[in-house]
């Protein structure tokens, strides 16, 4: 089963993202004395030793829950939550959760920035049960008969921008990086330099986008990546990240006039496509 087995490997950092699986046991008692130091520091200084103390101990979305109680600011509060996202494996219960924001827009931002990752995991599991269920043997992936277009995003056909997007290894790696910078000017930095050489699907610049909690930066995103999208036809779902109707006529206004010249090619409903995984 190589393809099998080569589509495994591939998956397999996005599949795991960062769960911590040598993390270090707590004790309840350790547990909430730790807790009680900490309702006593700055918050920018309690925002670094949270995110150290997800990072090194088993926890669940409970104990995060109550972690994102003592910050003062929702925008904080998001930063961290984004941040301990990775560390935690099982995020079931997060409808009965609120995490203690003051405006339930942050609350909206979380969820679906969870919700995004669980439906990603959801299509590879469901990509590896399939090719698994066809039995494809010693199939190579570079050996793609010539009538057939490649797509790296399921089920696409439209217009094609990047060449390809960036691998999910590539882009786990970018999430973590802009994660750890808590000053948006450094995230757009970063995200700017990183795109310059890869390309980039709509569904993993949404997941960028619910990095950030401002939509002025959002929007600066968006038209930093412009160059770099490959499955141009899909930038209107970019649309439900914002509330601004300035924003959202902006984003009409790019994609119904200037896709064509960003496109470097097209794949059409009559094309015979293969899709895999980049």
């Amino acid at each position: 089963m190589k393809f099998y087995y080569l589509l495994t490997q591939l998956f397999l950092p996005f599949s795991l993202f960062a769960i911590q699986e040598d993390c270090k046991e707590i004790s309840k008692k350790e547990y909430t004395k730790v807790i009680s130091t900490f309702h006593e520091l700055p918050e920018d200084i309690y925002s670094v030793k949270a995110k150290e103390f997800t990072e090194v101990y088993c926890m669940n979305s409970k104990s995060v829950h109550e972690l994102a109680a003592i910050f003062k600011s929702d925008h904080e509060r998001i930063e961290y939550l984004y941040h301990a996202y990775a560390y935690v494996e099982d995020w079931s219960d997060l409808h009965t959760m609120h995490f203690y924001f003051e405006d339930s827009l942050y609350l909206e931002r979380f969820v679906s920035f969870v919700q995004s990752f669980e439906s990603d995991m959801s299509d590879i599991s469901e990509d590896l049960a399939r090719i698994e269920s066809e039995m494809i043997t010693d199939y190579v992936l570079e050996e793609i008969p010539d009538e057939q277009r490649v797509v790296y995003v399921d089920g696409y056909r439209g217009k094609i921008g990047a060449d390809k997007p960036m691998s999910n290894d590539v882009f786990q790696k970018l999430f973590r990086d802009l994660q750890v910078h808590d000053i948006p000017k450094d995230k757009i930095n970063l995200f700017d330099n990183r795109i310059q050489n890869h390309g980039i699907s709509v569904t993993q610049l949404q997941i960028v986008l619910n990095l950030f909690s401002f939509e002025t930066d959002k929007m600066k995103v968006f038209n930093t990546s412009l160059s770099s999208i490959y499955d141009l036809d899909n930038l209107y779902k970019v649309k439900g990240q914002f509330i601004n109707f300035f924003y959202k006529k902006e984003i009409d206004d790019i994609t119904s006039t200037q896709l064509e010249s960003l496109a470097t090619d097209e794949i059409t409903k009559d094309d015979h496509v293969i899709y895999q995984k980049n």
